[in-house]
Formats: structure tokens, sequence, C-alpha cells
């Protein structure tokens, strides 16, 4: 499988996570294993990076007049985004983050070795606002340690109308070694047209590059926390809403008798709604709470463009920046191209007739414009004819660094199409043999990506213990809690799979095994710190289920 890849924005908002996560799930599709990437500085590095930077702020505060007031406002908008988050809504967002996306970093003298890059087809950058024009140049973010023929820029927004001065040597030297060029508004075709003297296509934004059903599936998938039983009005501010907006959201709450579901973010404001609930919530609950709001009412781009592709009601309203550097060129770009201008909400609201009220359906531009993003994706990977007819013909299993050798996906493979060989770091991975293979995705179903939610309301405890039998307690490992556990359930005419290490011709070999009797416990006692083979286990552990048997399993591959 050819690698690709990805530096994007992932951490900022719900929706940089899924335009992340919708990149990577596409190229997946055509077995492309999209690898998400930053830059990791540590010990004399980290030191070179923190006096490189400060020596670049110190020469553009002398050289541009602007750039300490913009830097100063800049920097103090993050520190309230960040602060306006909740800490549950923010945790959930960085459990999918660590579990689904899974970002690695690598160092830059590992960036730079050509024997890395070789391991990778293309480089690409972005979506969301990875070029914004107001902020200081970070080169990683235009891919400069990549080899310029693997460039790939994918719908970057520029943030803003214009790149500031300080920064226009450097984003003209930077993306003009593109090898493939495109925006994600009007405002961005144009300042590539300006800097490089070359023509970009404005394609959307790659959340675009999944379907409708798609999400839908994502928010099951996904979703963990309750949803309002009755209809509501989702409400989801990045930053303070207006008083356009705190009216509206009143008005329609209050005319058609519906909750105010406020969601992640929460605005000083909000306690001043009625019928007002805040819900936390990771990806997933985002996604869901749009697709079936009876309103919506944001400042995000990505609340506005998940609405789109859910028909939703919505209404867009101006952002209360904390800085100078208005970014409302995006917002403008996706309303004009789906013709709904009207949905963004400029003047006052006062009455419920002062909003658009027109039924919803953007099915055929929304059509159109998804093929533009993976007709400009397929021509920049080379994705051929052939690649079109066979997608998704290989498993999605999970990679090898994110897979745990459960085996499970073995076990249950109707064919035996599964064996498993030792990765290049030393623990043993799937391989799906296509000649076996009869895409029956039973595999599929049992290798799953968890992001493990706490829905607790309590203040969890915790217990100490250790086996009181001597004899056992001899045997055991870590206090031998497993080894009571295990001659109570025997003792009940129970089962017990647990690892056994044995040696056959002086090599050792550990497997999951299934015992009935306390006199077998021995066997399974103790550490192996060695990966254990559980790929005949599993129809055993079936097997005495289904006869009515309590089972108790320990231990990991």
């Amino acid at each position: 499988m050819e690698r690709i890849g990805l530096v994007t924005l992932y951490e900022n908002s719900y929706g940089s996570v899924l335009q992340c996560y919708a990149t990577k799930t596409y190229l997946r599709k055509y077995n492309l294993d999209c690898e998400l990437i930053y830059e990791r500085a540590r010990g004399i590095q980290r030191v070179k990076k923190v006096v490189k930077g400060a020596t670049r702020v110190a020469y553009h505060s002398l050289m541009h007049r602007d750039f300490t007031k913009i830097r100063k406002q800049l920097k103090k908008n993050q520190k309230i985004a960040r602060s306006a988050i909740s800490v549950e809504s923010r945790r959930k967002r960085d459990a999918f983050i660590n579990s689904v996306l899974q970002p690695r970093g690598y160092e830059r003298d590992l960036l730079t070795d050509h024997r890395f890059q070789e391991k990778f087809k293309y480089f690409i950058a972005g979506s969301d606002q990875i070029w914004n024009g107001g902020y200081l140049v970070d080169p990683f973010k235009f891919l400069d340690f990549a080899p310029d023929e693997k460039k790939i820029a994918l719908c970057p927004s520029f943030g803003t109308d214009e790149v500031k001065k300080f920064n226009e040597s450097s984003f003209k030297r930077y993306i003009g070694k593109f090898r493939y060029l495109s925006a994600r508004e009007d405002a961005g075709v144009r300042i590539i047209k300006d800097i490089t003297g070359r023509s970009a296509p404005r394609i959307p934004d790659p959340v675009m590059l999944l379907t409708r059903d798609e999400w839908n599936e994502f928010a099951i998938k996904y979703s963990y926390d309750a949803k309002p039983e009755r209809g509501y009005v989702l409400v989801h501010f990045l930053d303070e809403p207006n008083e356009n907006a705190l009216n509206a959201i009143n008005l329609l709450s209050k005319e058609y008798d519906l909750e105010v579901v406020c969601f992640a973010y929460h605005q000083k404001s909000f306690d001043t709604l009625a019928n007002s609930k805040f819900f936390d919530g990771g990806p997933g609950d985002y996604v869901s709470l749009i697709s079936n709001a009876s309103f919506v009412c944001s400042d995000s781009f990505h609340t506005a463009m998940m609405s789109i592709i859910f028909n939703t009601q919505f209404y867009i309203f101006d952002r209360n920046y904390q800085h100078s550097n208005k970014q409302s060129s995006r917002l403008e770009t996706l309303l004009s191209v789906y013709h709904a201008e009207n949905r963004f909400i400029h003047e006052s609201v006062n009455l419920l007739s002062d909003l658009p009220c027109d039924d919803l359906n953007f099915d055929s531009i929304r059509s159109a414009e998804r093929q533009r993003i993976v007709d400009y994706l397929n021509s920049c990977v080379s994705t051929t004819d052939d690649d079109h007819e066979n997608i998704i013909t290989t498993p999605d299993l999970k990679k090898p660094d994110s897979c745990s050798g459960c085996m499970a996906c073995a076990a249950i493979c109707p064919k035996g199409a599964i064996s498993f060989e030792y990765h290049e770091f030393g623990y043993r991975v799937p391989v799906v043999a296509n000649d076996k293979c009869i895409k029956c995705r039973r595999c599929e179903a049992v290798c799953k990506d968890y992001t493990l939610t706490e829905r607790r309301a309590y203040k969890p405890k915790a217990y100490i213990a250790f086996n009181t039998d001597n004899d056992l307690m001899i045997h055991s490992a870590s206090g031998g809690a497993f080894s009571a556990i295990a001659k109570s359930v025997l003792e009940h005419d129970g089962i017990v799979v647990g690892s056994r290490l044995s040696f056959i011709k002086g090599k050792p070999s550990n497997e999951h095994i299934a015992i009935t009797s306390i006199d077998e416990l021995n066997s399974l006692l103790g550490s192996k710190y060695m990966e254990s083979a559980c790929i005949n286990i599993y129809d055993v552990i079936n097997e005495n289920l289904k006869n009515g048997h309590v089972v108790l399993f320990c231990g990991t591959s």
C-alpha cells in the first residue's frame, strides 16, 4: 500500500478534525495509506527551533510596523478560543484524534532524509486555514521538507482576503514550489495567482469527499452521548455570538417550541438564552447534532458546510473576532456556490420574518462540488480507471502501528486468507492473500477503532488487591488477583482462558489456551513479555458461552 503524508490542522476545531478524517478515509478507499504527520522537536532541536522562532519574531517586529500588534491580537484570540471549549468536549475530541486520526510526529532531520521521503508517494498540505496569511509562516505547513514534485495543495485556506506584508516573500517562495495547487475559496485562488502567476482551481473543503450516507455512518459509529428527545435549535459558536444571533435563536426557540442545544463551546451569553441546555461531545456527536437539528445557528464554516450536506436549516452570523483579520471570505464563497447568501445574517433580527425560511435542497450542487474535489485529488495521486473499478477490494484492517495483534480477523476468515508476518518493528501484523479473499468483510467487522468515552456521573473508586493464597501468590505476578478470580471461576465449573508459555526445540512459544481445572492454573500464571497467539481460542470461547459456561479471559495478544 502506497503512503501519502498529510500535513494539516487537526486540533483547532471539530471542522479541522472532520476534514482531516475525510481526507484519510477517502484515500484509504484507493489503497493509499494516508498518514497524518507533524513536526516534532526534542532536545537540542527544540532549543534551536525556539531560538530561530524568536529571531524571526524580532526581525519582523523591526521591519514591519504592524507585526507586533497583529501577533498580539492573534495570540489573544487563540487563547480565548482554547478556553471557550469545555474540558469534557476537548477530552472527547482529543480522544478521537489520538485513536482514529493517529497523528505521528517526526523530527526535522528525519523529515529531510531522502530515505524517509522515498517512503511516501506524495505529501499533501491542507485543508483548513493552514496557509493563514495573517500568521507568521510555518515552513513545515508549506511542505518545505518535501521534494517539490511530491507536493500537493489540497484546497488550503488563506483565512483572510490578503497576505500580510511580512509574509509575502515567504508565501511566494514556498507556494511556487508546489506541483499541484488549489484553494478552498475565491480569495485564495486570487492570492495564488497574484503571488505565483499560476492559476489554481477552487475546490470545496475535504468534508465533501464523503457522501451524506458516509457521514451518517460516521455519526452512528462515533456518537456516544445522549441526544435531545425532541426538536432543537443547535447553537455552535466559536466566539461570542452577537446580538443578531441571540435574537434569532430566541425567536426560533419560542416560535417553534424548540429546545436550545449549545454544543461544546460555552460562551458567556449562552446563559441568557431561554430553554437552553449545554451538551458536550466528540466529532461524532457534532455531526449527529447537525444532522438531526431543526435549525442550526453558528459562526463556523464547517458547521455551515455540514448543514449543507444534511440539508439542515441553518443561519450563519458574523463572528466576533478578537483581532482585525476578518475571515468571512471562506463563508461568502461557500454560500455563494450554494446560492444561499441569504443564510449569512448581517442585519438585525427582531422578527422571525427577518430570517429566510425557504426549503433547502443542495443535493445537485453538492454532487457537482464533490466531483470537483474527487477529480482534483484523483488526478494528483494518479488514480487510474482500474483503481476506480477495484475500490475497497482489500479488507480495510488497522494499520500496523494500531493493530493489537488480537488475530480475530484471521480467526473469523472463512477461507483462511489472513496470515501473520513479523513487521519491521518486531511484532506480527495481518497479511491478506487476495487470491483467497472472497470480500465477505467479516474481518473488518471484528477489526474496529474504539474511542473510549467515560460516562460516569460519579467519582470512580480504586482498589488494591492481592492473593492471600501464598502458593498462588508465589507463582503469580502483580499481586495475583487473576489467580484468585480464576480459582473461583474454576470452582464453579467455569472456563479460564489465558496465555501459556512453552518451549519447542528451545524456542519460546506463547499462545492463549482454555483450562477447566485448578491443577492447570499454574500454566497460565506469571508474566511472559512476548506476543501471544489468540487465533485458535475464539471458537473455544464461543462454544463454551453457547453451552452456558462462565468464561474468564485474561491477557492481551
